[in-house]
């Protein structure tokens, strides 16, 4: 117990580290590594120790506590236990976006990758926040998993595994912090296995050659190759497109004065997608490449013979004669520029993911999202092009034009 000249004043509170900090009289104020701070009373009662969060700091003055505590002490003495009664307390709603944000920042010291807190808090705000930000932790089910996880868990497998883990971490968080109680509504065995398919066997992923190797390998393709199948790689490291999109691209669609490409869905990945047409940042070096081809043809990247588009496989050939397809496939340069954009920037994870046009989000949340990140997209594909033209030293990119979400 806190002697008398322990207890706690307004201007000590505001000076608390992290922490348990008594008053007295079973009175606790704990503070967060965050700064959050919540009264709590500790107390024994049958042999068996106990703790009843009251509220937090912003809501019950030092007075208000301590006269709290006082009937609570009471309700000891006469053999009641303060946590059977029905009375609900004061506290504020603890809603999983508040405590997201504090347990990641209560995990961090532990987390050896300085860039895993970002990665944390941006694959939560592209699928968690948007269904359970606004709810409380108490009142999370396994249906709101089973809403979040729905969407994602075929489509993006690996993204999916990481986003359930993360919120069931989350949610042990807040039952030590005694915020929530009973089973955790995003474990997956015997859980929420009954509701998922099955993902099945992760299928061969395309070669990617390491983004670290990029750098040397554009500076290769530039000076040893010249043709239009050179070209057509390139221009595929600077906008990250599909082959089909680069084989297909037409003058047309084109605006350099806007450096911007506008790609049709029809020739994309899959042709019934309804959603918008794709508009794809052109970085100076993209610009420059085009403005140094000759426009002889409907198609940016054709068949010098038939003027007909490019082939499919020219670019995959390109990469045989140069004897890297054993290290990399033309796909596999955006897994590499994935991996860039989570180990070398702080951009969120919905930035890189709508610049390689991945569908972010559930259903329902982009029917309510009307941006597509253009502007911020505009600075990933600038920073990456200067990247792989080796004008950022050792990768790590400063932030641009305000562009980090």
């Amino acid at each position: 117990m806190a002697k008398r000249s322990e207890w706690l004043t307004k201007s000590r509170i505001k000076q608390l580290p992290p922490g348990k900090h008594g008053d007295g009289k079973n009175l606790w104020l704990i503070v967060s590594p965050t700064g959050r701070m919540t009264w709590a009373f500790f107390y024994t009662i049958n042999g068996v120790r106990r703790e009843k969060w009251l509220a937090s700091y912003d809501e019950m003055d030092i007075e208000e506590a301590r006269e709290e505590a006082a009937r609570l002490r009471a309700m000891v003495r006469k053999g009641h236990d303060p946590l059977s009664e029905r009375k609900p307390s004061a506290r504020r709603i603890n809603t999983f976006e508040a405590v997201a944000k504090e347990a990641i920042a209560s995990f961090q010291e532990g987390m050896t990758n300085k860039k895993a807190t970002k990665q944390w808090t941006s694959s939560l705000e592209a699928y968690a926040f948007p269904v359970i930000g606004k709810k409380d932790v108490s009142a999370i089910t396994t249906e709101d998993l089973f809403d979040i996880l729905k969407p994602i868990w075929l489509e993006k497998k690996e993204t999916a595994k990481r986003v359930r883990g993360r919120i069931e971490r989350i949610l042990a968080f807040a039952t030590v912090m005694k915020w929530r109680t009973g089973p955790n509504p995003a474990t997956f065995k015997n859980n929420l296995d009954q509701l998922l398919p099955k993902q099945g066997k992760r299928t061969a992923h395309h070669k990617a050659m390491p983004y670290a190797k990029v750098p040397a390998f554009l500076a290769e393709l530039r000076k040893d190759r010249e043709g239009l199948d050179a070209k057509a790689l390139e221009f595929t490291l600077f906008t990250l497109a599909r082959t089909n999109e680069i084989t297909k691209a037409r003058w047309e669609d084109i605006d350099l004065d806007a450096a911007m490409w506008t790609v049709p869905r029809a020739a994309m990945k899959k042709k019934d997608d309804n959603r918008p047409p794709h508009q794809v940042p052109l970085s100076a070096p993209a610009v420059a490449l085009l403005k140094s081809l000759d426009r002889v043809s409907e198609f940016v990247f054709f068949n010098e013979v038939e003027r007909k588009p490019l082939s499919n496989g020219g670019m995959a050939s390109l990469l045989k004669r140069m004897g890297r397809n054993d290290e990399a496939t033309v796909h596999g340069f955006r897994s590499s520029f994935s991996d860039w954009a989570i180990e070398c920037t702080d951009y969120a994870d919905a930035v890189s993911e709508l610049a390689l046009d991945h569908v972010v989000g559930t259903k329902t949340q982009q029917a309510y999202k009307r941006s597509n990140l253009f502007a911020r997209r505009v600075g990933i594909l600038n920073d990456w092009a200067a990247y792989i033209e080796g004008k950022t030293g050792d990768g790590k990119v400063v932030p641009i034009r305000g562009a980090r979400a």
